[in-house]
C-alpha cells in the first residue's frame, strides 16, 4: 500500500506540474505574445520543485511506481484543468481510457511496496 508520506508528495508534484501546464497553455492562448512570456517562465520555473520532490518519493517506492503515481495523477489533473476551465471537450473513448487511469493508479496504490528508508 502506498504510504502516506509518499501519497502527499505525489500530490504536490501534481498540482504543481498541473500549475505548470495551466501556465504554458495560457501563452501558448496568448497567440504565443511575447509580453505574456512570464506565463512560460513560471510553468519552466515550477518544474524545479517537481524534480526534488520526484526525488524525494524514492525514499517510499520504487521508481516505476512513483512515476506511475505521478502520470497518472498529471493525467487526471490535466484533464480535468482542461476541462473546467479550457472548456475542452471529450469523446467515451477517451473517459474509457482516463477511467481505466484511475483503476490502473488505484491498483498501484493498493498493491505497491512500501519502501521507506527509516
Amino acid at each position: 500500500m502506498i504510504n502516506g508520506i509518499n501519497a502527499g508528495i505525489i500530490v504536490s508534484i501534481v498540482v504543481l506540474e498541473c500549475t505548470s501546464q495551466f501556465f504554458a497553455r495560457k501563452f501558448y492562448e496568448s497567440g504565443k505574445n511575447m509580453d505574456k512570456f512570464y506565463y512560460m517562465v513560471i510553468a519552466f520555473l515550477l518544474y524545479a520543485p517537481i524534480l526534488y520532490l520526484l526525488i524525494k518519493t524514492y525514499d517510499y517506492s520504487q521508481f516505476a511506481i512513483s512515476n506511475a503515481f505521478w502520470d497518472s495523477g498529471t493525467i487526471i489533473g490535466t484533464t480535468l484543468l482542461g476541462y473546467f476551465v479550457f472548456s475542452e471537450t471529450f469523446i467515451w473513448q477517451e473517459f474509457l481510457g482516463l477511467g481505466l487511469v484511475i483503476l490502473g493508479a488505484v491498483i498501484l496504490g493498493v498493491y505497491s511496496e512500501d519502501v521507506s528508508k527509516s
